[in-house]
């Protein structure tokens, strides 16, 4: 399982609107999944794009500038990866 995979499809995941217009389709697990894929993607390129565009050493920027948005992004990513695989692992059942 690539824990990463999700990540080349960051433009598409990002710049394509959810077609859900009612409860039921908003709370399908595909819908869900695709949601959570978009929202960590659309982090992580928030981040990527301030480590680079900072001049600081890389220490300085993930330990004191930019620490609480690398732990966010982290988590996020982690909301996203257990609940793939949590509902991989119900499907499978």
């Amino acid at each position: 399982m690539d824990f990463f995979q999700y990540l080349n499809k960051t433009e598409e995941l990002i710049s394509t609107p959810s077609t859900a217009t009612t409860v039921e389709e908003f709370l399908h697990p595909d819908h869900i999944q695709r949601a959570l894929a978009a929202r960590s993607a659309a982090y992580v390129k928030k981040v990527y794009h301030m480590l680079k565009a900072s001049k600081a050493p890389s220490k300085e920027k993930q330990n004191t500038l930019f620490a609480l948005d690398v732990n966010r992004m982290t988590k996020i990513h982690l909301i996203y990866i257990m609940y793939e695989r949590a509902r991989t692992k119900i499907e499978a059942q």
